[in-house]
């Protein structure tokens, strides 16, 4: 009988542990906001903000096409750099195309983007964008 109860409070003992252990870091993590420093999450559609400065920042996208038997693979590569202050900014995209039947490098993009709008109380951020192929 002793044994059983010293099983038990063991047992016991190591479910609250456990507990404590797994849901202690999730509560004080729901406590924290995950991103704290993000003001623009696009992943679908284009930021609405130029670079601050002194950050540069780097993007590498790899869109696959596929239609019937024939694909296209065009890797991008862009940097945005910030032009003395977050008004302007300067990038350029360096795309390269895999095909069916040719491979090389496709179209130089360079693009200005002026930060036309910041965001505000009912304002939303306007970055409108000049680009030369």
């Amino acid at each position: 009988m002793l044994i059983l109860r010293v099983t038990h409070v063991m047992a016991t003992h190591s479910l609250h542990f456990l507990l404590v252990a797994v849901v202690g870091p999730v509560a004080a993590m729901a406590e924290k906001p995950l991103a704290k420093g993000i003001q623009d999450s696009s992943f679908l559609i284009e930021e609405a903000y130029n670079q601050e400065p002194g950050v540069v920042q780097h993007i590498f996208n790899l869109p696959s096409f596929f239609t019937g038997h024939a694909h296209e693979t065009m890797p991008r590569f862009t940097q945005e750099w910030p032009v003395f202050s977050q008004t302007h900014q300067f990038s350029y995209t360096i795309p390269y195309r895999f095909t069916n039947n040719a491979n090389g490098p496709a179209d130089i993009r360079s693009n200005y983007r002026l930060q036309a709008l910041m965001e505000g109380e009912g304002l939303p951020a306007f970055p409108p964008r000049l680009t030369l192929v």
